[in-house]
């Protein structure tokens, strides 16, 4: 009898011990399965920024095209979605999906919950749905991109500051914190990570890192989940200095950085250096 008593628990120590050789979920925990970028491709399509003026700023080689639709400080985030331009304007009240030449191809109003309009500070696109962050009910609502009817949404008790998909989950930067937040589409928090800087507006996933702008020092960094490296972009810091940007989006080889009190939407290539033709 005392041998199978401790066969028992040399076999419960044994079960215990290899229980916790597993990597757990939790807040900033690095190289477990739910803290790196889930997929290297977003299965989004490549944009051409033909027509668009070059330019060089600084030792930048970028494109741009001048958005006629805007009203200053109207704008809060941008997305792509492998063909179209998504911006959200809280002016009329909008999501507007724009082509590659920054023409309006659709337009979906705010929904409206409780009698009472949304304050969007957030958008992702994924597959037929819109994702917003919604920060007046503090929700974040997933629309049909057609009828932009909202099909799934989860609470939200913070204040987000920009919002994108990595492929398979949603990246959220915060306010109260300063951190970034990994959430599946049901709204559970995967991991959480501290940011840079005092004040980020915009989070744009390229399939490897994190890329956000920190507007109180004028820095765009990329976050790499696996390490919990922060890499300041400092080349990109010219842009950020001179312009008011909030909205930031990866197309395939371009960052996308929305101007919103000029109305100018930059393309800068993923070699910053070189693009499809050499800037004047």
């Amino acid at each position: 009898m005392r041998r199978l008593e401790f066969c028992w628990v040399l076999i419960s120590v044994l079960m215990m011990a290899v229980a916790s050789c597993q990597p757990q979920p939790g807040i900033g925990s690095h190289g477990s399965p739910i803290s790196p970028v889930a997929t290297p491709s977003l299965r989004k399509g490549p944009l051409k920024p033909e027509g668009w003026t070059p330019l060089t700023i600084g030792s930048l080689a970028v494109y741009y095209i001048d958005l006629q639709i805007y009203e200053p400080l109207a704008w809060t985030d941008i997305d792509w979605d492998g063909r179209h331009i998504w911006l959200v304007d809280n002016i009329t009240q909008r999501l507007v999906s724009l082509d590659q030449a920054g023409e309006i191809v659709r337009a979906l109003p705010f929904p409206q919950v409780d009698n009472l309009p949304c304050n969007v500070m957030g958008i992702a696109v994924v597959d037929s749905k819109v994702w917003i962050a919604d920060v007046a009910h503090r929700r974040f609502y997933a629309l049909d991109q057609r009828t932009g009817t909202i099909v799934s949404e989860f609470p939200f008790t913070n204040t987000p500051q920009g919002i994108d998909w990595d492929g398979a989950a949603l990246w959220i930067a915060t306010v109260e914190g300063n951190r970034l937040e990994q959430r599946n589409e049901q709204g559970e928090l995967l991991a959480a990570y501290p940011l840079q800087g005092r004040w980020t507006t915009g989070v744009a996933s390229d399939g490897q890192q994190i890329w956000y702008v920190e507007t109180s020092e004028g820095n765009i960094w990329a976050f790499e989940p696996t390490t919990g490296r922060h890499e300041r972009q400092d080349d990109l810091g010219v842009l950020v200095n001179q312009m008011s940007f909030n909205g930031i989006a990866w197309a395939e080889d371009y960052l996308l950085l929305f101007d919103d009190m000029r109305g100018k939407l930059y393309a800068i290539p993923r070699n910053r250096q070189t693009g499809g033709r050499q800037p004047q």
